[in-house]
């Protein structure tokens, strides 16, 4: 069986490096590039995705915290302390060559108390009376959602959506003997007589608050604010947090004119050239530039990153805004016509929208690429793999000092081995030079792009010009549409696909994301190699992760759904499309948890 989701890796990771559907990768490249522009005193906040000895990265940014005064959840604490994933407050220089050496580094997590409740069919559980939402980029510490249980005591980080709601990027086991907790919130039914409030579905008395007088000066509803306190039974039997203390919770921002990065989720959506994100008001000007996405995708709950300068009354004129939008699609065939007036071009009879954010690629750079992200030139035999202490690698929480460097041999590791004939220079050479009207009709290309609304063309973010293995291949990844049971056919992209038709095979694969913790228990399943020598380099499955048997239109339709994502590839015969090959992205389901039995309804796109 081929697996044919895989060619849509290629694009994917050429994205990621310029403009970011992996923030890690992405908003690097595109980070540094505007960060070049300045140089001065700034602030960031965001979720750290990178940390070493020195430095850890947030936002894109690497910062050298060596020096810097680190307070951890009020108390002083030290680098390698801060954990993945955790939502961090950064004050740093910036410098020109896009460097940053970080003064004082904050973290404060967004709550820390015990497990309600665990729903692992709908990836979230709830800490307090708050809900929170897991997802394949949060991070697990000493824990998995499955090993979860009702009482134990966590710790999390992440960003709060318009309902109050905890996007988790980071999850970790706190100590269990506390017995004060804490938990960030927006105040609701504040009744002043009473002295209690509500955070989502958790009550708090602040009766016993510390300076309670000035407390009550500016409480008040839809106020953010940071309460601590220990879990108590009311009168009628409810859980009520016990305050000690209650805290305004604002921003952490610099000075007017200084620079301000901000990850979060959008809270009031763009009206009227503004928006807000985590409490801020981001000002978008004609002078505003989209690394990715743009101002139509800043809606309520989008994941946005926001580069600006700091206005006196405390918003930001946005400079740089990264916004990532959901249910991106692939597509590669030829172009069947071009306007280059209009910046069009039209691809299995669907206009596609190029703009100035557009990635184009010509073919040079993606072989070059393919060749220098594969590594060919590097030899795997000068690494001394006998030199590396496999006791010391822990694989359940691995990080920097599990590593032994002293155990690498890097005598054995020659630079020289890596092909080193690609560089950024060559990366943005590339890009500068090709445009649409390099392209021509005919040529093979494959583009990613999203839907921009109701009737107006899919916006490009990519388009790269191919080398097909066949002239009429075609190749799409894209979420279900709908779903027809009685006639078993799924529309994709607005194309109906007969899942019983002859020579369709039909398979499906599990979306680990970044978090291998499924790996054991798919490990010995029957029909599923989960050896070593089923992952790459990158601890990504290969084609032997994928049962080689082919599924029943039936047995598909039980794994599917819609919104799953699919990877299909197939043969254009004169407009009419033959597939031959379908998969679909099933999501982990634990040993305790029950798969849906049934697909969903149809829906009509």
């Amino acid at each position: 069986m081929k697996s044919y989701m895989k060619k849509s890796l290629l694009v994917t990771a050429m994205m990621g490096a310029i403009t970011g559907c992996n923030v890690d990768v992405s908003q690097d490249d595109a980070d540094k590039a505007s960060n070049a522009k300045y140089s001065g005193e700034g602030t960031s906040t965001g979720a750290v995705t990178r940390k070493d000895a020195s430095s850890i990265t947030v936002n894109g940014i690497r910062f050298n915290v060596s020096q810097a005064s680190i307070n951890l959840d009020g108390q002083t604490g030290s680098q390698d302390q801060i954990k993945l994933g955790q939502v961090v407050t950064i004050t740093a220089d910036y410098n020109s060559d896009g460097s940053a050496t970080a003064s004082m580094l904050t973290y404060d997590d967004s709550l820390q108390g015990p497990v309600d409740s665990v729903n692992l069919t709908g990836h979230s559980l709830i800490v307090m009376g708050q809900t929170i939402l897991v997802n394949n980029e949060t991070l697990f510490d000493g824990i998995t959602l499955e090993t979860i249980t009702q009482g134990q005591v966590l710790e999390i980080s992440g960003l709060s959506n318009s309902l109050g709601q905890w996007q988790a990027s980071y999850i970790g086991l706190s100590d269990q003997s506390i017995t004060e907790f804490d938990t960030l919130g927006v105040v609701s039914a504040l009744d002043a007589a009473a002295m209690t409030f509500k955070i989502n579905e958790l009550t708090v008395d602040y009766s016993q608050v510390r300076d309670l007088n000035e407390v009550q000066q500016w409480i008040a509803n839809d106020k953010l604010i940071d309460v601590y306190g220990t879990m108590t039974e009311s009168e009628d039997g409810s859980i009520v947090l016990l305050a000690a203390e209650v805290e305004s919770e604002e921003t952490i921002m610099g000075e007017h004119g200084e620079l301000l990065e901000i990850e979060g989720l959008v809270t009031t959506a763009i009206n009227n050239g503004q928006f807000q994100v985590s409490g801020v008001t981001v000002l978008v000007n004609d002078e505003t530039q989209f690394d990715f996405g743009e101002a139509s995708l800043l809606v309520v709950d989008a994941l946005v990153e926001v580069e600006g300068t700091i206005n006196e009354d405390g918003t930001i004129t946005a400079e740089y805004i990264f916004v990532e939008p959901e249910n991106l699609l692939e597509v590669a065939s030829v172009i069947e016509a071009i306007d280059v007036e209009n910046n069009t071009v039209t691809i299995l009879g669907k206009t596609f929208s190029v703009n100035d954010s557009t990635l184009i690629a010509n073919e040079d750079m993606l072989e070059e690429y393919e060749d220098w992200d594969e590594s060919d030139d590097y030899n795997e035999d000068d690494f001394d793999l006998s030199n590396f202490n496999e006791e010391d690698f822990n694989e359940e929480d691995f990080n920097d000092e599990d590593f032994n460097d002293e155990d690498l041999n890097e005598a054995n590791l020659s630079n020289e081995e890596f092909d080193d004939e690609y560089d950024d220079e060559d990366w943005q050479e590339n890009i500068s030079t090709l445009t649409l009207s390099d392209l021509s009709i005919g040529d093979y290309v494959e583009v990613a792009a999203y839907h921009s609304g109701e009737g107006q063309p899919l916006v490009a973010i990519f388009l790269g010009k191919m080398e097909a293995d066949e002239a009429n291949e075609v190749f799409m990844a894209a979420p279900i549409e709908s779903i027809e049971t009685t006639q078993k056919t799924i529309t994709v992209f607005g194309e109906t696909v007969d899942l019983t038709a002859q020579g369709i095979e039909l398979y499906s694969f599990l979306d680990f994301g970044d978090d291998w913790d499924e790996y054991d228990e798919m490990e010995g399943e029957e029909g599923t190699d989960m050896s070593e020598e089923s992952l790459d380099d990158e601890g990504t499955t290969n084609e032997e992760t994928v049962d080689e048997t082919p599924l029943s239109a039936d047995e598909f339709l039980q794994k599917a759904s819609v919104g799953s994502q699919v990877f299909m590839s197939g043969i254009n015969n004169g407009g009419s499309i033959t597939w031959q090959y379908v998969e679909v992205e099933e999501e982990p389901v634990a040993q305790n948890d029950t798969a849906p039995s049934t697909p969903e309804a149809p829906v009509t796109p």
